[in-house]
């Protein structure tokens, strides 16, 4: 950067903050003087504002930016409408102001070589210090300080990293200039700041982020936007009357669930047994348990066991009446049977509002979240701003049929254009006018970088037919378009080899060897065969016309547009998937829960020894090798003053145990034990380790489930005993009996269903093959069942 007194010309600007000197005063009178005589003894015409006149030497570029700076500190070329506009010249000369020194802004397209001399030429040129900066279609390309104090590199640095690349031009502009005027110290740590967050020292690296999104960027909102638009109110619609189901069947009794028709035969019945006395807690005697032949490996069944019968010696007659009221009265309730309550219509539209709710929220989320409207930051550009320069290069071409862009680089000297000019008229005398344009073609300028459209606005505007060259002294590409002469449009389009409309080679000169090509094109043009009609004077028209700045700039709306539809279909299968997940979570979440409530509701309470309901068959062998083993180890240590009785008990316990599940008397449990066998093999070490542990003797077993061992009470339990619905007061232990009280009752799922043969349905355990039904009738009886089922008298 270079640097000169920063007081010798601080007033020359109108972008100052400086007041004037005596000194200043002189300058200013001075170059105001020269200015004047420059004006007196300049040729007239408007060669500087439009192009090269004929016969003159062409201006060089810093020449033609120093008198634009000269005429006005600030100024914005009419080659970037789509990305800088002109009509943006305010708002750049606003924020040029804030830097507080005289400040010159160059707002060019993106210019091929040193940025940097181009400053310095247009600073010679000018004559003038200050702060002379360069702006492109990406941001500051460049900026230096002559004569003035102003941290111009460090500026460059913040507004470079601290902003994303699609900030634009003139937010990146006014950053530059607001650290500008923080002054020196504070520019220069912004700029450490920034670098050490971008370089990545110590792991710190974050390069923003884009401003703005892109077309694909917004048709993955759209995609989006429709999955949960559609989705959400689905998962809403179905999951929500599965839940309520679900609560429902948990919030009503489980015998809720048993056959409607065993309910209403059997109540007569039931009414008839509430009659019938309680039995008391006693040791009951031992039945008489079938034989079996000696050697016979076929079990006993000893399920089906005597029931207390009242009123036995009763007359026929009476029992022909019993019955007839009873079927009377059945018939009288069933007629007086409430009819089925209709399901409820409010939860539906519950559930209904709930789900247009989501989708109105999703509409709103959406709506503020992906609220982008533009892909870009440029404004929308005025009429104005797209025709300046089509009006300027073709006033030019107007004047002289070669235009050479003043604000480019100018490939050409005065001899080579007079050349050129010489084989232009040649032809214009044998096939017609040539019209040859220097113009930077770039992808922001009014005809979205295609050459064959800005030609033809070119032949628009001129009015004239002809052969229309375009040259890009930027790229050096050349374009020939043919309006309205009698040439072969095929030789000109399909014809034009490659190394006249490109520049190949690596190295490329200062000129993109634009001349040598052109003198190849004109000796092409002059070899084209001539047709008997004219050209076709619309080539370069029709679809080739540019796409509408706003259009292209703008996105689309995020619903009913792109990939929306797609997504509102994706939604219903990914709504639907999520259902068919969340039942299969809730399901199992479900039965766990379920299971370790019936598995650990016995040991919940003292007294009783947890066991599932629902045992499986690795369970309950698994249990049975377990707690023979541990009554076998505590009946080795017995307590001090164990009494006889209990003694005996537990020596009981423990050989019918043995006799059931170890036959072959292997110390290990049979490998063919049944299930029932095996569950009842746990009940008696339970019940042995029970009289081992609390020195009493129980009479009975919990009759809801044996393996909880003794039972505490007698309790009436209402259940389905072999598909008839009862009440019947049985022996149960603590835990049973609080489960099985109150509005919450539910004795179903305590009572104890063994694994069926072969891999069947469960069965109850007094419907099972074996002495376990026996436990019902008091342990006694289980014992002597056991024994008799062993064929051991």
């Amino acid at each position: 950067m270079r640097e000169r007194n920063a007081d010798a010309h601080a007033g020359t600007t109108p972008y100052t903050a400086r007041g004037g000197t005596p000194h200043a005063a002189a300058l200013r009178t001075t170059f105001a003087l020269l200015a004047l005589v420059f004006a007196l003894i300049a040729p007239a015409g408007p060669a500087v504002a439009q192009g090269v006149a004929q016969g003159t030497a062409p201006a060089s570029q810093a020449a033609h930016l120093a008198d634009l700076l000269r005429a006005d500190p600030v100024y914005v070329t009419d080659q970037l409408p789509r990305e800088v506009p002109r009509s943006l010249a305010p708002s750049f000369v606003k924020y040029a102001k804030r830097t507080g020194v005289p400040t010159y802004v160059l707002v060019l397209p993106p210019q091929r070589g040193g940025v940097d001399s181009l400053l310095g030429a247009v600073h010679d040129r000018l004559g003038r210090d200050g702060l002379y900066v360069l702006v492109d279609d990406m941001g500051v390309a460049a900026a230096t300080a002559y004569g003035v104090r102003a941290p111009a590199d460090d500026a460059s640095t913040v507004s470079l990293y601290e902003l994303p690349y699609d900030a634009g031009p003139l937010l990146k502009f006014q950053r530059f200039t607001d650290v500008i005027a923080e002054g020196s110290g504070k520019a220069a740590q912004r700029a450490a700041k920034a670098r050490k967050m971008y370089s990545g020292e110590n792991g710190s690296s974050r390069d923003p982020g884009p401003m703005y999104i892109g077309p694909t960027d917004r048709d993955n909102q759209s995609f989006l936007t429709g999955i949960l638009l559609t989705g959400i109110p689905l998962l809403i619609l179905l999951l929500s009357p599965y839940v309520r189901r679900r609560l429902r069947h948990r919030a009503q009794p489980h015998e809720a669930h048993e056959a409607h028709e065993a309910h209403e035969a059997h109540e007569a019945h039931e009414a008839h047994e509430a009659h019938e006395p309680p039995r008391p807690l006693k040791t009951p005697k031992a039945p008489k348990a079938p034989t079996r032949p000696t050697g016979s490996q076929r079990p006993v069944d000893l399920a089906k066991l005597p029931k207390q019968q009242t009123g036995a010696n009763a007359s026929t007659t009476e029992a022909s009446k019993t019955e007839t009221s009873t079927t009377e009265a059945s018939a009288t309730e069933a007629s007086a049977r409430p009819p089925r309550p209709r399901r409820p219509l409010v939860p539906h539209l519950i559930e209904a509002a709930c789900a247009l709710l989501a989708a109105v929220a999703v509409v709103l989320v959406t709506l503020h979240t992906f609220d982008q409207k533009s892909s870009s930051a440029a404004p929308p550009p005025t009429a104005a701003d797209l025709s300046a320069r089509i009006d300027r290069v073709a006033a030019g071409l107007t004047q002289d049929p070669l235009y050479s862009d003043p604000e480019s680089p100018q490939p050409l000297d005065a001899a080579k254009q007079s050349e050129l000019r010489h084989h232009m008229a040649a032809f214009k005398a044998s096939a017609g006018p040539v019209y040859l344009a220097f113009v930077p073609q770039l992808s922001d300028d009014e005809s979205g970088g295609e050459a064959d459209v800005f030609s033809s606005a070119l032949h628009t505007k001129v009015g004239k037919d002809g052969v229309y060259i375009v040259a890009d002294p930027l790229r050096g590409d050349i374009d020939v378009q043919n309006f309205g002469l009698r040439l072969d449009d095929s030789q000109l389009t399909f014809g034009l080899p490659d190394s006249i409309r490109y520049d190949h080679e690596a190295s490329a000169p200062a000129d993109l060897r634009l001349g040598a090509r052109l003198d190849q094109l004109m000796a092409l043009l002059d070899k084209t065969p001539r047709t008997a009609g004219s050209g076709d004077s619309s080539s370069g028209t029709g679809t080739d016309r540019a796409p509408d700045p706003v259009e292209d700039n703008a996105l689309h709306p995020l619903f009913f547009r792109s990939d929306f539809w797609p997504g509102t279909f994706i939604g219903l299968l990914a709504g639907a998937a999520a259902f068919g997940i969340a039942v299969a979570l809730i399901s199992i979440g479900g039965a766990l829960t379920a299971y370790r409530r019936r598995a650990t509701a016995a040991s919940s309470m003292p007294g009783a020894f947890p066991a599932p309901a629902d045992p499986s068959m690795s369970y309950v062998r698994r249990t049975a090798r377990s707690e023979i083993s541990a009554l076998g180890r505590e009946f080795a240590s017995p307590p001090d003053g164990m009494s006889e009785a209990v003694r005996t008990r537990v020596w009981d316990c423990l050989d019918a145990a043995t006799l059931l599940i170890d036959r072959d008397t292997d110390g290990r449990v049979d490998s063919g034990a049944a299930p029932a066998e095996l569950a009842t093999a746990v009940a008696l070490a339970r019940l042995g380790r029970a009289a081992l542990a609390t020195g009493t003797t129980a009479d009975f077993c919990c009759a809801l489930n044996p393996l909880h061992g003794p039972a505490t009470q007698q309790h009436d339990v209402r259940y389905l005993v072999r598909g008839r619905r009862r009440r019947r007061r049985i022996p149960v232990c603590e835990p049973c009996r609080a489960a099985t009280t109150g509005a919450d009752a539910a004795p179903s799922l305590r009572r104890l269903t063994l694994p069926g043969t072969d891999g069947g349905e469960r069965v109850a355990y007094e419907d099972a093959t074996g002495p376990l039904s026996a436990a019902q009738q008091g342990i006694a009886p289980l014992l002597d069942a056991v024994r008799e089922y062993a064929g051991v008298q």
